[in-house]
């Protein structure tokens, strides 16, 4: 099994589960994976295993650790208020439609990362897939070559 050779046993670093409370609650019914994630830690003795989950109760992290086989984990928790992260909504105006009910949202969004680039605040955009090839063209037209290098780094 190539999972078990040593190659492959001395690359692996760690393994780490996001969302972990997932792993019990949609495991079997869900993603059929989810319910072998535990091997792992037979597969990989010597790697750290990390899972994390901003919302599972005392009860959620007991069980979670039995379904994942750990023993005596290190459970860290800590205040889930984070004043940089917050949700904003901006509305689409009433009047318009298709492309011009996305570039007033979209446009002024690109245009200030232009100009702020590292300085802008990391951000995640939610609109309909069928939106989201326009919403990277408009970013790329606007953004140029910001688009692909890091600030300060060569083209090429």
């Amino acid at each position: 099994m190539l999972l078990l050779s040593k190659v492959y046993q001395d690359r692996v670093m760690a393994c780490v589960i996001d969302e972990a409370h997932l792993v019990e609650e949609w495991g079997f019914d869900f993603r059929p994976d989810f319910a072998n994630l535990s091997q792992l830690v037979s597969i990989f003795p010597a790697i750290p295993i990390l899972a994390l989950t901003a919302t599972a109760p005392k009860k959620n992290c007991d069980s979670l650790t039995k379904a994942l086989n750990l023993e005596k984990p290190c459970i860290v928790k800590a205040d889930l208020d984070r004043p940089n992260i917050f949700l904003h909504k901006e509305k689409r105006k009433a009047a318009s439609s298709g492309v011009d009910s996305y570039d007033s949202i979209l446009y002024p969004i690109a245009k200030d990362l232009k100009k702020k680039l590292a300085d802008y605040p990391l951000t995640l955009i939610y609109l309909p897939l069928k939106w989201c090839g326009y919403a990277f063209k408009l970013f790329l037209d606007i953004l140029g070559d910001a688009s692909y290098f890091p600030i300060n780094a060569d083209k090429y």
